[in-house]
């Protein structure tokens, strides 16, 4: 098979971008999102399967699955590490400056440049809203590395504070859609000759082959009853118990008083010893709380699961837009039940008036120069609330 993005293309956008992504149109109706990535990353390979469920109970448009990360970052005890296969890419990642999860990801968004859905080729309107870039998570105690707090807490997990890992293969099957695609990323090194473009082009293609065969081999594909709401759950234990929690609150509010902080999130952590593969929980999850935002994120040290209905910031173009659920209502059934109850928390001071203090200040602190605006809508694309704090 060959790559919709040509050789020629590829040789054009080579020399304005360190980072070339060769892909693929695929017919891929037979699979599921959960299939492909069973099938790509096989056994404890490291991997991430980013799904969504839009207005009504539907399958969004979009769904993502990545292996093989040209690199992956790590933040452990104050030290990130740059892990990188030896050749252009290590070459590049060496500028990196030696400081901080944050500063390290910034410096590398200079670093590594790819071009813009339309550039590569995808259809007009089928432009994906993922084709490069990083994929991973931030701990809570990233925010040190840009506010000054005290009382570092005690770290009785030992896992990395942060991991971000450089998209290197990318699949993205759409079984409600014609066709999904799949991606190479290609790293371009600065003084790469026609020669050398032409065997990196070369080798993206027969990585994009690999990849495809991947995509359709035998999965062991069992049929089970699903989970019920009376199956018998293992002993829980919590992090704090009802009188210490009670006393974090009371503790939150002498703060609050005092001007130190004007919101905070208190949680408690539950554990439980459960003898079953993390990518179970994933699939027992999303069936019984579908969501518009699902990821199984799956590195050497641990694996995240989770569905949550709102995003914490997005940024489109110039604009950073924060959806937090304070201030909200739940989806409607359908358009109109949704303009009914965006009617009904705009009638509502206190619930209308904490979207707004609650999206505000990440915006407004890292976010570019510009009016902060509180919107609302009730459209899919809305998914997860009916309101919106704009930063332009």
């Amino acid at each position: 098979m060959n790559s919709e993005l040509t050789r020629e293309r590829f040789g054009e956008l080579a020399a304005d971008f360190t980072v070339v992504p060769v892909w693929r149109q695929l017919l891929a109706d037979l699979t599921t999102p959960v299939a492909a990535f069973a099938r790509l990353c096989e056994g404890d390979e490291p991997g991430f399967l980013l799904e969504s469920v839009e207005l009504g109970g539907g399958w969004g448009r979009w769904s993502f699955v990545g292996r093989r990360p040209l690199a992956r970052l790590s933040l452990a005890g104050g030290q990130v590490t740059v892990d990188a296969r030896p050749g252009p890419l290590s070459d590049l990642l060496a500028e990196l400056p030696p400081v901080g999860m944050l500063a390290t990801i910034e410096a590398m968004g200079r670093i590594l440049t790819a071009p813009s859905s339309e550039s590569i080729g995808f259809p007009e309107g089928a432009e994906p809203p993922l084709h490069s870039g990083l994929v991973g998570y931030l701990g809570y105690d990233v925010v040190r590395e840009v506010e000054h707090l005290p009382d570092t807490p005690l770290d009785d997990r030992g896992f990395p504070e942060a991991v971000q890992s450089v998209i290197g293969e990318l699949a993205c099957p759409r079984p409600l859609q014609p066709a999904g695609h799949a991606d190479r990323h290609v790293v371009v090194p600065p003084d790469a000759d026609e020669a050398m473009l032409d065997d990196l082009f070369d080798n993206a293609v027969a990585a994009l082959d690999t990849l495809t065969a991947d995509g359709a081999r035998p999965l062991d594909e069992p049929l089970v009853h699903p989970p019920r709401s009376d199956d018998p759950v293992p002993p829980v234990r919590a992090s704090l118990d009802e009188t210490a929690y009670c006393q974090a609150v009371e503790v939150a509010k002498e703060h609050i008083l005092d001007g130190d902080i004007f919101q905070v999130v208190l949680s408690t952590r539950y554990e439980f010893d459960l003898d079953a593969d993390p990518f179970d929980v994933y699939r027992v999850l999303r069936q019984i709380n579908p969501s518009p935002y699902m990821f199984f994120v799956r590195e050497p040290e641990l694996v995240l699961v989770g569905c949550s209905p709102e995003p914490l910031v997005q940024l489109l173009g110039d604009r950073v837009i924060s959806r937090p659920i304070a201030g909200t209502r739940f989806r409607g059934r359908t358009p109109e039940h949704d303009r009914k109850l965006g009617a009904e928390l705009a009638e509502h001071p206190q619930g209308a008036g904490r979207a707004p203090d609650a999206g505000r200040p990440g915006p407004q602190r890292r976010g570019p120069r510009g009016p902060v605006r509180h919107l609302r809508g009730g459209g899919a694309d809305d998914a997860g609330g009916s309101s919106a704090t704009s930063c332009t």
